[in-house]
């Protein structure tokens, strides 16, 4: 491959860093999220949606990827929004998001709470918006005051059923407990989980499923990758020291493979190459660098506590509790090859 311009390296690379790789549990929340999206054309009742995962899982892609790809199908649109500390905020920053000319409209700010929302049922439908999908929303369950959390939800319900619309929570771990609320229980019919990749179990053994399902996002993300000749990043020599890297978290991973890419490219390369991964974590990597020598025992970290939010002992308030990785595992590579 000869070496490419600065500017075609970057278009690549912009490219590739936008892509998004088609692998267990993505395929089927897409199912997912499509089949609501296509019953929100119909009369009667549209159930709603929970997606949750802890930050880097690729939830962001995930929407990114469903919004834009559902602008060019027939039928409901979408609308990703969010939701703010009072009902009057929520209200107006979801016509803001169906209407962005509304920001500084004189009416929205002086509009009451029932007229805010009949502006957005009015909107909802002739937009033709079949899903709204409430971005972040464990800021819903953060939300102190018990009021404000009440009024919230009332009216989000009430907004679902009067402008038949999905309501898809998508949010941090702790945002399950919108799935508990009297509200949502029994409109809430699919949760999903997005999880780190974890191929070791806290017993210590190998994790066969999760080790498939690591090796075919690597596979997936290498067909993504502007080669003329695939890397076999699902090969052990890639593989592991790319789990050890990452701790199994999504954006880790590709935040790697996208600075390695830019070197691979910027050298004319016509594949990526252990030496491409190396540099590029050198640039991160906290420690010894996974991609160094091709070791016969590798150190890998795995999730061992997702982010929490908590009652804290000490302050008697719900505090957030950042997420927990294992102590460095020292697993020799023929414990994990074994069991592939």
């Amino acid at each position: 491959m000869t070496t490419s311009s600065v500017s075609e390296v970057e278009l690549l690379v912009s490219n590739f860093n936008q892509s998004f790789a088609l692998f267990p549990p993505f395929d089927a929340i897409l199912g997912d999220l499509e089949k609501l999206r296509s019953k929100s054309a119909r009369a009667g009742f549209t159930p709603s949606m929970l997606i949750f995962g802890d930050t880097g899982a690729g939830k962001s892609a995930l929407l990114e990827h469903f919004t834009k790809s559902s602008q060019t199908k027939a039928g409901p649109k979408v609308l990703r929004t969010r939701v703010r500390p009072s009902l009057q905020e929520t209200l107006s920053w979801i016509l803001h998001d169906l209407n962005p000319h509304r920001r500084n409209d004189r009416f929205v700010k002086k509009a009451s709470e029932i007229g805010l929302t009949d502006m957005v049922i009015r909107e909802l439908k002739q937009s033709n918006i079949g899903m709204v999908i409430i971005d972040e929303c464990q800021e819903f369950v953060e939300i102190r005051s018990s009021d404000d959390k009440k009024d919230i939800s009332n009216r989000l319900k009430m907004i679902s059923e009067e402008a038949s619309v999905s309501m898809v929570f998508v949010g941090m771990p702790w945002s399950k407990e919108i799935a508990r609320d009297s509200q949502w229980e029994s409109r809430i019919r699919i949760a999903r989980e997005i999880p780190y990749f974890k191929v070791i179990n806290d017993d210590g053994s190998n994790n066969k499923e999760e080790m498939k399902r690591f090796a075919q996002s690597l596979k997936t993300l290498s067909k993504l990758m502007p080669f003329p000749n695939r890397p076999k990043l699902e090969q052990p020599e890639f593989s592991f020291p790319l789990l050890a890297y990452s701790r199994g978290e999504m954006r880790a991973l590709k935040d790697l493979l996208v600075d390695a890419l830019e070197i691979a490219l910027l050298e004319g390369a016509d594949t990526l190459t252990r030496k491409h991964l190396r540099d590029a974590a050198e640039l991160t990597v906290d420690g010894n660098n996974p991609f160094d020598s091709k070791a016969n025992v590798i150190e890998i970290q795995t999730i061992q506590q997702y982010t929490r939010f908590e009652l804290d002992d000490n302050t008697g308030k719900r505090e957030r509790f950042d997420r927990a990785f294992t102590a460095l595992q020292s697993i020799p590579m023929k414990q994990l090859l074994s069991k592939r």
